[in-house]
């Protein structure tokens, strides 16, 4: 990593608070140094939860923890410095009451964290509402909208492993880039795990340092230093900064200062002599300065021949524009229809742009960025405006269709390529949050991810779905020259589309099985919608793996006609945790019409 990085001539560069090394992320939002009488007061979250999704996570001693946390910064807090304050919950909703009670500047976490390969993006694993022994990852993003709601933090600590690891084509993905965007000042994230008593060193110098009013950069390097001294081990390349490019580090800073006490110096008198004496050579050096200014100006300008005249034209001063009357765009979304949209139906979202200023807007550009956070879209959709009057607004509506459940961190830009020479350009862009219902996501493929009307005959790309979570393929398990078949999308009788297996140039792999990997996470339920090309059997096989080994009960089963779709499966509110379904017609081509996903489990 980086802060190993090393001066041959003299040592890492990490280690000294001359040198910081400090990773640094775009920023978009900017907050002001937060100015306090101590103490600093830090947010503890301790989350200890035992399994999540029926995997085992290492057990974590919480009240050792906190123990230690509460021994590392025993004398700050004795000294009014440094206050902590552990949270009851290690939830979600407990920390969003919590900030919203009360005034904080750092939030520490202690706990798992995890990368999302399929979605890249670093999770943090809280803890279950309802059962704390049960863990709820929570994505980078999810916590930066919480945390950047409070205008006083200033600072996370993350100590828990690979909560440092960056991702180079998208900052967002890692939780502390993701916190850094969001407009947290700085954070300290571990990018390896790391020792107890390591961990407790480095809280120890750090926060010492940091409720000293240090800069951020150089507090860390205290604490780089102190376990390289106290530990004599290579864990102080563990932490790592992240910070913006043209931040100096000073996050916090003292509301009122003393004065520093100037030292009283005795200079011992070896001479003295009359007053005027002492002006002597002051005297004489005013005299040389005067007559060297006399023959400047006698002299000089006598000898220097005088410049022709020429037409030096003044230059032309650019008067500063009156803001009152220039253009000023602002956006505000009037409605989302519907308010909470289902996965994989049409939505709309109305916008409202208004110019609020003194002059015409002339034309510009919008953008609506769909998500963002993994699966990324940005530039999702734009288009143009002519022009706004003074007072007059436009509204817009957009439509989009979200393939999974939850919440999605989207925003409006409006003059998204500074056309417009405005009163205020801080007001042109609208973050807001689009939240799903909880209604089965139906998939019925007239529609790809990304907003994208279906033309047939098509070949989908092989990941064309995965940004709704979902990988579609032949099932070649059983014939391996047939791995890779492409699938197609065609036309029905009924105006509706299918999913079928393009084997024109090998007939023999068009009766194997259609597979269906969740690829995002298990869902609670799945169904589907099949038919075959003769009259016979069609199946269903639901699986909680995504090679398809373990099967869930007996496969779902009907008999049709030819060109007679059959629904397979049942909605009975069970929850199956579906990995795989497999669909097949015991020999014989199928096409696959509908797939119905019911949303995780919690």
């Amino acid at each position: 990593p980086w802060e190993l990085i090393r001066d041959p001539q003299r040592d890492h560069l990490a280690l000294s608070r001359m040198t910081p090394v400090v990773r640094t992320v775009t920023q978009l939002n900017i907050r002001p140094t937060v100015s306090l009488d101590p103490p600093l007061r830090v947010l503890v979250m301790i989350a200890a939860p035992e399994q999540i999704d029926g995997t085992k996570l290492g057990k974590l001693d919480v009240e050792g923890e906190w123990t230690r946390l509460e021994e590392a910064t025993a004398e700050l807090r004795r000294a009014g410095q440094l206050e902590i304050v552990r949270l009851e919950r290690a939830t979600q909703r407990a920390l969003q009451q919590r900030l919203r009670s009360g005034v904080y500047h750092i939030f520490h976490y202690i706990g798992h964290s995890d990368f999302d390969d399929f979605a890249q993006q670093g999770v943090l694993i809280f803890e279950s509402e309802s059962d704390p022994t049960r863990g709820v990852k929570v994505s980078a993003s999810a916590l930066g909208l919480e945390l950047g709601e409070e205008s006083t933090i200033r600072l996370v600590v993350l100590n828990s492993c690979h909560s440092g690891r960056m991702v180079e084509r998208d900052a967002l993905a890692s939780i502390a880039g993701n916190l850094v965007t969001r407009g947290i000042g700085a954070v300290v994230a571990m990018q390896f795990a790391i020792t107890d008593g390591s961990a407790k060193v480095f809280s120890e110098e750090f926060y010492t340092a940091a409720s000293e009013f240090f800069p951020i950069d150089a507090a860390v390097s205290e604490a780089r230093r102190a376990i390289f001294s106290r530990r004599n081990n290579a864990e102080w390349a563990t932490p790592v900064l992240y910070m913006r490019p043209d931040d100096e580090g000073i996050l916090f800073s003292p509301i009122s200062a003393p004065m520093p006490a100037i030292p009283m110096v005795d200079v011992p008198v070896r001479r003295r002599f009359p007053f005027w004496q002492s002006l002597a050579p002051v005297i004489g050096v005013l005299a040389l300065v005067i007559a060297a200014l006399l023959i400047g100006l006698l002299v000089i300008p006598a000898l220097t021949p005088e410049p022709a005249p020429t037409d030096v034209p003044l230059p032309t001063l650019t008067p500063t524009p009156d803001l009152a009357i220039l253009p000023d765009l602002q956006v505000r979304v009037s409605r989302i229809t519907p308010s909470r949209p289902t996965p994989g139906l049409t939505f709309f979202v109305n916008m409202v742009i208004t110019n609020a200023g003194g002059s015409d807007s002339g034309a510009f550009n919008w953008a609506w960025d769909a998500s963002l956070r993994p699966p990324l879209s940005l530039n999702t959709q734009d288009g143009a405006v002519e022009n706004i009057p003074p007072g007059g607004s436009r509204t817009i509506s957009v439509p989009y269709v979200y393939g999974w459940w939850g919440t999605y961190s989207a925003q409006i830009r409006v003059d998204v390529d500074s056309q417009v020479q405005e009163s205020d350009e801080r007001n042109n862009i609208l973050p807001l949050e689009i939240v799903m219902s909880n209604n089965p996501f139906d998939i019925d493929f007239t529609l790809l991810p990304e907003n994208r009307i279906v033309q047939t005959p098509l070949n989908p790309a092989d990941d064309a779905f995965l940004p709704w979570g979902i990988d579609l393929s032949v099932d070649a398990r059983s014939a391996p020259e047939c791995a890779r078949v492409p699938l197609r999308i065609v036309d029905l009788d009924d105006g509706f589309v299918a999913v079928e297996i393009a084997s024109d140039d090998q007939p023999a792999c068009a009766s194997l099985p259609i597979s269906i990997v969740v690829a995002r996470r298990v869902v609670a339920n799945a169904m589907v919608e099949v038919e075959r090309l003769d009259a016979g059997e069609v199946l269903m096989h639901l699986y909680e793996d995504a090679q398809g080994q373990r099967p869930i009960g007996e496969a779902f089963s009907a008999q049709t006609q030819p060109g007679e779709s059959a629904l397979l499966g049942v909605d009975d509110n069970s929850i199956r945790n579906v990995r795989r379904i497999d669909v097949s017609a015991n020999g014989a081509p199928i096409r696959l019409s509908r797939l119905i996903l019911f949303q995780p489990p919690d």
